[in-house]
């Protein structure tokens, strides 16, 4: 009787590991390409260096598969127009904001007036801008005889030459013409209608939804999770054929 050598592989189910390792091939094809997604997805999300939260997709067919839309109407005076929340100069955002009441220009500088606040900004440096708080809420503004008259819960206050503080009419003039932004349209309102789509999705929020297949809808998920699976399948497979060829 010949005894099998001590060293001699088993050949108990040469079938089943021919199969295994078509399996472990196949599955390592497809999770090396998932593995190699989820990579350039998922890592850029580690850094916040990358500031990704601060930075927007401004494509348009990545916006309009979100369906990610401006407001209809946009209000525009001196300089300043408003779509929704948001106030704009130049199709630059500058601050989100309520209402827009109205805005003069006062000595080089544009004052802008909302309920909730009072912004100063200059023409030169609109990253840098000013908000007052005091006397609100505020129903109005007016550039009246070269100077800043605001409505207020109070009455009328007029604000001093260095736009620091407001002091009260006693008597105000009848003649005062409150500010009172107008609607525009067309390709002037289409401009800022665009500034506003292009600070809706954030690139953070959009690698987010790619790295879990949101972005794609349930199909997308569904083939990330599926992905992850290949994924503890190639170890498992792999591991099963290590172990029957010792």
């Amino acid at each position: 009787m010949t005894r099998p050598r001590p060293n001699q592989p088993s050949r108990s189910f040469p079938g089943q590991t021919r199969l295994l390792r078509r399996i472990h091939r196949y599955a390592g094809v497809a999770a090396g390409g998932v593995l190699v997604y989820l990579l350039v997805t998922g890592l850029p999300l580690q850094f916040d260096s990358l500031q990704l939260g601060d930075q927007f997709v401004s494509t348009p067919f990545i916006l309009e598969s979100y369906n990610l839309d401006a407001p209809a109407e946009v209000s525009f005076d001196s300089g300043i127009a408003q779509v929704g929340n948001r106030l704009f100069w130049e199709d630059e955002q500058i601050v989100e904001a309520g209402e827009l009441l109205g805005a003069v220009n006062y000595q080089g500088l544009v004052v802008i007036g909302t309920p909730d606040a009072l912004f100063v900004l200059s023409p030169t440096a609109p990253g840098a801008l000013e908000r007052i708080d005091q006397l609100t809420p505020l129903a109005g503004i007016a550039l009246h005889q070269g100077q800043v008259l605001l409505n207020t819960g109070s009455g009328i206050h007029q604000m001093d030459s260095a736009l620091l503080n407001a002091l009260p009419v006693p008597e105000p003039p009848g003649d005062i013409e409150w500010q009172s932004p107008q609607l525009i349209s067309g390709s002037q309102a289409e401009i800022y209608r665009s500034a506003y789509r292009q600070r809706l999705l954030s690139v953070e929020r959009l690698l987010q939804d790619l790295h879990s297949g949101r972005a794609f809808g349930p199909i997308g998920v569904w083939v990330i999770n599926l992905g992850t699976l290949l994924l503890a399948g190639l170890a498992i497979t792999g591991y099963w054929i290590w172990w029957r060829s010792r």
